[in-house]
């Protein structure tokens, strides 16, 4: 069983943390106001891990509260597995992604214990995004939507994520690349569903390549969906009337994108 998460819609819910030593994993990148005093950690370079741990246990900290992408969090959630799986963790995504707010997953780590206790989905945040964070973000929740819903791993519960996740992706790809305030919220929570669909059914093997991650997903799952005989589900959700279709549609939002198909020799 998943363990329970709390989710909030504002940073300002979290004025209680004031009663704690807090340590703030966050770049600086944009102005950021909270309700609650904090140690900021920035350094993401030169083995941030140990900085990390080193700051918390320096400064005496209870809490960590992650404010910014999946490298933020995952790097929280890393620390975390350092100082004590009972310190109390916080992810505030400021882009709609991997969804690593939900999932138990870093580059070093695979454990239920590191999913985030508090979860903030505050739409403001996504307001900044360059178009290009936008488009590969995107591209990385439908990639982990797709995957999850064609997982062997899958059961009733991640069907209904993914499923969710792929409508709402697929209804509001527009309004969001026109940043549209009314998508922000939308495209946070199909991220969620996305994230805590892969939660369940495991990530899907992504190697190395040399291009944005959500680029990388899409690439490996297109070659991967090759293979495939039915895509019966899939077909379905998003409305076509055979795999081809539902091939074509991803290298065509590839192209849209301004991004390489899939060629020889990048291991996919």
């Amino acid at each position: 069983m998943s363990k329970k998460q709390v989710y909030l819609k504002d940073v300002n819910e979290l004025e209680d943390l004031n009663r704690f030593k807090v340590l703030l994993i966050f770049d600086g990148s944009f102005p950021l106001t909270l309700p609650f005093d904090f140690i900021q950690f920035y350094d993401f370079e030169n083995q941030p891990l140990q900085k990390g741990r080193q700051m918390f246990l320096d400064n005496s900290c209870e809490v960590i509260v992650a404010v910014g992408g999946g490298t933020a969090i995952d790097l929280a959630k890393d620390i975390k597995k350092e100082v004590g799986l009972d310190t109390l963790l916080v992810a505030v995504p400021t882009t709609a992604g991997s969804g690593s707010e939900s999932t138990r997953f870093t580059d070093l780590s695979d454990d239920e214990e590191l999913l985030p206790d508090y979860v903030v989905l505050q739409p403001s945040f996504l307001k900044s995004l360059p178009l290009s964070i936008k488009q590969d973000s995107w591209l990385t929740a439908f990639s982990q939507a797709i995957a999850s819903l064609l997982s062997n791993h899958r059961n009733t519960e991640s069907e209904q994520l993914a499923k969710a996740s792929i409508s709402s992706l697929v209804k509001i790809r527009n309004r969001y690349f026109k940043n549209s305030e009314s998508s922000y919220g939308e495209m946070l929570l199909a991220a969620n569903q996305a994230g805590r669909a892969i939660n369940i059914t495991g990530l899907p093997q992504i190697h190395e390549l040399p291009v944005r991650y959500g680029h990388a997903s899409m690439l490996c799952l297109i070659e991967t969906m090759k293979q495939v005989e039915q895509l019966d589900e899939l077909v379905n959700i998003l409305g076509f009337e055979q795999n081809e279709s539902v091939i074509d549609f991803l290298e065509g939002l590839l192209e849209e994108f301004g991004l390489i198909k899939p060629v020889l020799g990048y291991n996919v």
